[in-house]
């Protein structure tokens, strides 16, 4: 579930985890789904984006997991489940990557961890 401005609303109880298909992943795993930034951005959009994900299964903390956000080759840990907004980004092509990590730094083995995606600053 988002808001109206695509932040994904946080807590337990506004998601619905279901297999479709034949895929054989245990939904008792620790997830990070990767929501905003996404697609192409124009004029002011471009200013301010929407960093924003959802966990399952899991929690972030400063002594426990965390997402390592990397932008254009920059790396953020994050520590709190919250949106957040990246400025100052040139136009063109943006590549980010979020990464569900343990308290020691190493990548949690889920699925969709890591999860990468590139957008158009025009």
């Amino acid at each position: 579930m988002s808001r109206s401005y695509h932040e994904s609303v946080k807590n337990k109880d506004a998601y619905i985890l279901t297999q479709v298909g034949e895929s054989d992943i245990d939904l008792e795993n620790e997830f990070l789904f990767y929501s905003r930034p996404k697609g192409t951005y124009k004029g002011a959009d471009t200013e301010n984006l929407l960093l924003d994900f959802y966990l399952v299964n899991t929690e972030i903390s400063k002594n426990g997991n965390k997402v390592r956000a990397t932008i254009q080759d920059t790396e953020f840990i994050i520590d709190e489940w919250a949106p957040y907004y990246i400025e100052g980004l040139p136009k063109g092509e943006i590549n980010i990557k979020l990464e569900l990590i343990d308290s020691s730094g190493n990548l949690i083995k889920t699925p969709f961890n890591p999860s990468i995606r590139n957008v158009i600053l025009e």
